[in-house]
């Protein structure tokens, strides 16, 4: 069974409850935790709900929210970053399944397929990666070609 979350942005109505009644007082507040962003890029913030999320995958919300960096470390990498799956980063999440996607009966990566296990782990936006590797047929019917 496939669960739907949904979620009201009510940004705006926030900031009317904190006395902000232009966007473009949120500006200074944003620049105020290192995130510059044009008025317009503010306008739409505040009146359209986020379609993607901040360059580093949280940074604009982390801002809002008062947070200045991840609270947490990975247990594998012990790097700072927001947990993905038991207790570990994404980055890491992602090698350990980019090596079972192509590791026929858990051994090692098959030496052709290292380029692109490369490629896979050392993307920008592991997040993309993983959601690809779960949801994609093409990355099911890797696993196939591979095993």
């Amino acid at each position: 069974m496939i669960k739907k979350v949904g979620y009201q942005w009510q940004l705006r109505q926030l900031m009317a409850e904190r006395g902000m009644f232009q966007t473009s007082d949120l500006v200074p507040l944003l620049a105020e935790r290192g995130v510059t962003l044009s008025r317009e890029q503010v306008y739409r913030m505040v009146t359209q709900p986020p379609q993607r999320r901040g360059a580093d995958g949280g940074e604009i919300c982390r801002a809002c929210c008062g947070i200045d960096a991840p609270n947490s470390r990975c247990r594998q990498c012990k790097a700072p970053d927001d947990t993905y799956d038991d207790g570990r980063c994404p980055r890491c999440v992602l090698t350990d399944r980019v090596h079972d996607l192509l590791s026929p009966d858990d051994s090692t990566v098959l030496e052709p397929l290292k380029p692109l296990a490369a490629a896979l782990i050392d993307t920008g936006n592991p997040y993309a990666v993983l959601n690809w590797m779960r949801r994609s047929r093409s990355a099911k019917r890797l696993t196939e070609l591979v095993t």
